[in-house]
């Protein structure tokens, strides 16, 4: 046999997202004598980024289980574990209930509450690998992270969200896109009609009626990023994918600081989990039409949001 058709030949019996992983060192490959051509910040950093990752990924599809693994906790030090994060977490809805802010005790129980909740999916045994338990966690962990933030601030978080909803008041005020057809977000108006028709259908001040919407949205989208780990590694490692996600900076800033970003942000989760289905999965229409309707939003919102993410 000849080398070309070897080459050939174990291409036709990778998997399909191997061949992704591979495309992508190349293109890293490629790209990376660019950033000795210009300082701007993604030429620089998405060939490092985007080489590493994909050898990383490659060396995992090699990788094979070892026996010795991560210590684990007792089944009923698990189950403990369990109750201790709930606690917690009722703990940290009085405080920012009665204090009325998110003071030092506040941040510092929710620390104690995340490490407990890494922990225990890092270290529980496979038995007690409960899905639907364990991502309880990490969106009750979302929701008050987030809620306790968004409730005890007088007026709104950040600094563009106040453009944004004087855009929306506009809109509605005269029931139509018109009002702000000198502004650029004419063009990729999703965030503000969703904004509007929540206030309609609500009944609800423009504040309540955001939070209640796209603010109840944003603790969902760990979901996204299980949904797409479990695909790709065990289930483990799925969790903690999708803890460590709804712990980091950035997310929980766009999920308080409402803006189209953090719609860019949930689209590009969507995206990211429709293309990965559809090439695990047998009915790929289904995942295909998921694909389309996302790609067909993140086009209502502004370019910007599509690339903060």
């Amino acid at each position: 046999m000849n080398p070309i058709s070897s080459i050939y030949g174990r291409f036709r019996q990778a998997e399909l997202d191997v061949l992704a992983a591979l495309v992508g060192l190349v293109l890293a490959l490629g790209m990376f004598p660019l950033r000795f051509l210009s300082s701007q910040i993604f030429i620089v950093t998405l060939p490092l980024i985007l080489g590493v990752g994909c050898i990383l990924y490659l060396a995992a599809a090699r990788g094979t289980e070892t026996k010795d693994g991560l210590p684990t906790f007792t089944p009923s030090l698990t189950r403990l574990l369990s109750v201790g994060i709930f606690l917690g977490l009722a703990v940290m809805v009085f405080l920012a209930a009665v204090q009325g802010e998110r003071t030092i005790l506040f941040m510092d129980i929710g620390g104690v509450v995340g490490v407990l909740l890494l922990g225990q999916i890092l270290l529980a045994p496979n038995e007690e690998l409960r899905p639907g338990v364990f991502l309880g966690q990490v969106v009750v962990y979302s929701f008050v992270v987030r809620f306790a933030a968004l409730y005890t601030t007088s007026g709104f978080i950040g600094i563009d969200i106040w453009s944004h909803t004087t855009f929306i008041e506009m809109i509605l005020q005269t029931d139509s896109l018109s009002a702000i057809s000198e502004i650029k977000y004419y063009a990729s108006p999703l965030y503000h009609l969703v904004a509007v028709a929540s206030t309609h259908l609500l009944g609800l001040s423009l504040r309540n009626a955001l939070y209640l919407s796209l603010g109840v949205v944003m603790p969902l989208i760990p979901l996204f990023v299980y949904g797409t780990a479990r695909l790709l590694v065990p289930l483990r490692w799925s969790l903690a994918a999708a803890a460590l996600y709804a712990m980091g900076d950035q997310v929980i800033r766009w999920g308080i600081h409402l803006i189209p970003t953090s719609m860019g942000l949930l689209f590009f989760l969507a995206c990211m989990y429709s293309l990965v289905r559809s090439t695990h999965s047998s009915e790929r229409w289904r995942d295909s039409v998921l694909l389309v309707l996302c790609s067909s939003a993140i086009i209502l919102t502004p370019q910007v949001s599509s690339l903060i993410r």
